[in-house]
């Protein structure tokens, strides 16, 4: 008992050409390390004797088969896809703040389309000041507690941080 894939290639069928392509990767570098997101597989239509079925369905004598070429869809990669903002808590109310992201040396959001060959520099050194300065708050007279702790302005801020603010 064979499969369809295993028939086709006994027959000896060109198999790229009859299931598809895949897509093209995408080769990208992030903060100065070479990232590579594969292409996506072909899945071509199968269908054994008008039903549908896949490259792995077991073929019997007189079965007829239909395999229409599918190439792999087009890979596409946002800066989404491989960075997240940052969740910060001030006073318990939730803030996300997104990194400083640059694709190619130009400032970018997270909808950016990676493209091959592009250089992203993705940075999480976000530090009170920045905060502050990002929700338009003066920090004069503050003292500012991080996780508890009183902070400098030039603290770096992580992931699921919490800021108090204190007169």
């Amino acid at each position: 008992r064979e499969d369809i894939l295993q028939a086709l290639i006994q027959g000896g069928f060109d198999v790229k050409s009859i299931i598809g392509k895949p897509s093209n990767g995408i080769t990208y570098r992030l903060n100065g390390e070479i990232k590579v997101v594969g292409g996506e597989l072909p899945d071509p239509v199968v269908k054994i004797n008008g039903k549908a079925g896949t490259l792995r369905s077991i073929v019997k004598e007189g079965d007829v088969v239909e395999v229409i070429p599918s190439d792999g869809l087009k890979t596409e990669l946002k800066v989404k896809d491989i960075s997240k903002p940052i969740k910060i808590f001030i006073d318990e109310k939730e803030i996300m703040l997104s990194p400083k992201i640059k694709v190619n040396s130009n400032e970018a959001s997270f909808d950016e389309v990676i493209s091959d060959g592009d250089d992203l520099s993705i940075d999480y050194d976000i530090n009170i000041e920045d905060l502050f300065r990002f929700l338009n708050f003066n920090l004069e007279g503050l003292k500012i507690f991080v996780n508890g702790e009183i902070s400098e302005k030039n603290r770096i801020l992580r992931d699921g941080d919490r800021v108090e603010i204190k007169i």
